[in-house]
């Protein structure tokens, strides 16, 4: 198996520059994936990550510093994955798809990698995603632990609940254990996208890989990461040497349930939002249409999915504004990482903010009868109204709640998140 922390400091390489001018776009609402990289370094690696498996080629692209002898800019560095089994005639369609799809996974969960489209100074066009430092496959990590007779003693890996979630609902028919990463602090990234929204891109691949069972059922929300049916390339279940075993420990672990339940609220309440992504990111008509259409019967079975889970219900009723609380914090970090979905002026942003906070506070209001049997009463709603005031008025105390709250989790990562938010602005001191 090929380790993701060689290809990044990998001596093989053939190098050669690529200087390309910058290109004049407009900031405010324009599209941000279509404009030129400046100033990328291409590295190229002569050869294909098992390739015979996955047909994938990747090339790296470092983007270069503004100036050598600053030490205060990162440099960011990008992978281009060329998939050989997408049909050459849906390329630039499916890689829209695919950043649509790597959108609304970090919108899931914001510690996962950015997918963009880059296009050279031929105007050819390819995706590219922002390398994971000092990663590894699952599998290869997995292995390791596994060969030492530990691997089932261990705890979730922190971010499985988000991804596993995520891949299931926006069925990915191809998340197998060398499409997820670790990373060297154990945070698990799903990633690769291109197969999500199976029976919209399913005719976009050479190898298709048939219909499948992506019904959103109670029965498979709650065994998950094990799934029972055909979702396609899902190992997950597969009895080979440590991987079942191991997930049904996963399924039973605190992290990854409060993960997987965090997300499942999250993704009915902000359902709006993700379809603007949608009308956003997709250009082609029929695409649009088709993945529109499957987005609603996908909250649809949700709902009455989750409704019936009494491990979901539990979880929204125990933890009710708390976690709500947390849901708006995560939505506005995504506005606050991510300026091209917002305005350029200050006084319109917050508008668009007040607006957005105000569709996910009234759809809590209408979803929750639903999913907990009980309503929001109006003080629990005025506590989240002023709370989006708070997290926008940068007040410390909104933040420590939030912070509160991931640690009771045990999602360390995103109470790190917090901390580095907190000390990157300025605060009221309240």
């Amino acid at each position: 198996m090929n380790d993701w922390r060689l290809l990044v400091s990998s001596s093989t390489f053939i190098t050669k520059n690529l200087t390309e001018s910058e290109s004049s776009h407009s900031r405010v609402k324009s599209y941000p994936f279509h404009k030129r990289y400046p100033h990328f370094q291409l590295d190229e690696i002569p050869y294909s990550l098992n390739d015979e498996a996955n047909h994938h080629v990747v090339m790296q692209i470092k983007k270069s510093p503004k100036s050598q002898s600053s030490n205060a800019r990162h440099e960011n560095v990008w992978f281009k994955i060329s998939n050989r089994t997408i049909l050459p005639a849906y390329q630039s369609r499916l890689n829209r798809i695919s950043v649509l799809a790597g959108e609304l996974f970090r919108f899931l969960d914001g510690n996962l990698p950015k997918y963009r489209i880059y296009t050279d100074k031929n105007n050819e066009e390819f995706l590219i995603v922002k390398v994971v430092p000092r990663a590894a496959t699952f599998y290869d990590d997995c292995e390791v632990f596994w060969r030492h007779g530990i691997l089932n003693s261990m705890d979730s890996m922190e971010g499985m609940g988000r991804s596993f979630f995520g891949k299931f609902f926006y069925i990915d028919s191809d998340f197998h254990d060398e499409n997820a990463l670790v990373d060297q602090e154990k945070y698990f990234y799903g990633i690769d996208p291109d197969r999500c929204f199976h029976p919209v891109t399913r005719q976009m691949h050479v190898n298709r890989c048939g219909e499948i069972d992506d019904a959103f059922s109670t029965s498979n929300y709650d065994c998950l990461p094990i799934v029972v049916g055909n979702l396609g390339n899902w190992p997950w279940n597969l009895p080979y040497k440590w991987v079942a075993p191991y997930m049904k420990q996963v399924a039973k672990k605190p992290t990854f349930c409060n993960e997987k339940h965090l997300s499942a609220l999250k993704i009915l309440i902000t359902q709006d939002y993700q379809k603007s992504l949608v009308e956003y990111h997709i250009e082609h008509a029929e695409d649009k249409k088709a993945i529109l259409e499957l987005l609603e019967r996908k909250f649809n079975d949700a709902a009455r999915a989750l409704a019936a889970s009494q491990a979901f219900v539990i979880y929204v009723r125990e933890n009710r504004v708390a976690v709500l609380q947390v849901i708006v914090f995560e939505s506005w970090y995504f506005f606050q990482e991510n300026k091209h979905y917002v305005s350029a002026s200050p006084e319109e942003a917050k508008k668009e903010w007040e607006a957005h906070a105000s569709q996910l506070i009234e759809s809590c209001s209408l979803l929750w009868p639903k999913l907990a049997g009980v309503e929001l009463c109006v003080d629990e709603k005025i506590k989240l109204k002023q709370f989006s005031f708070e997290i926008n008025s940068l007040e410390r105390k909104s933040f420590t709640a939030v912070k509160d709250f991931y640690l009771s989790q045990g999602m360390r990562r995103f109470a790190g998140l917090v901390d580095r938010v907190m000390s990157s602005k300025k605060y009221d001191a309240g």
